[in-house]
């Protein structure tokens, strides 16, 4: 437990604080420790847009995105990468980019819960 939980609650303890007021305090806490969005992972899939054929699927935790998207700045990844990891920072479900390739796949990248 937190140094700033123990303190509220030994508060409480002592009739400092009303128990109400401690509960107040702990949950704010608990918000600021908290992402701002609740999507837990990140998902990658690459296709065939033709076919429908799924290549890659990848569910990666979102904690990982950052250190994947620093991974792939390392091999000239043609996409921009900055706005990739603004949204994949808010940790908000959704979209976050499609792309078709000269190859043809098409890159599917979103947040989910």
């Amino acid at each position: 437990m937190r140094d700033e939980q123990l303190k509220i609650l030994e508060m409480v303890a002592q009739g400092k604080i009303t128990p109400e007021e401690g509960a107040n305090l702990l949950n704010a806490l608990g918000k600021e420790e908290q992402p701002p969005g609740d999507a837990r992972w990140l998902h990658v899939r690459v296709s065939e847009p033709d076919t429908g054929k799924v290549r890659v699927d990848l569910r990666i935790p979102a904690r990982w995105a950052g250190k994947l998207l620093k991974w792939a700045n390392k091999f000239g990844a043609e996409a921009d990468l900055n706005a990739v990891h603004e949204v994949i920072s808010s940790q908000e479900p959704g979209k976050v980019m499609e792309i078709d390739t000269e190859d043809g796949n098409r890159v599917e990248i979103w947040m989910e819960g």
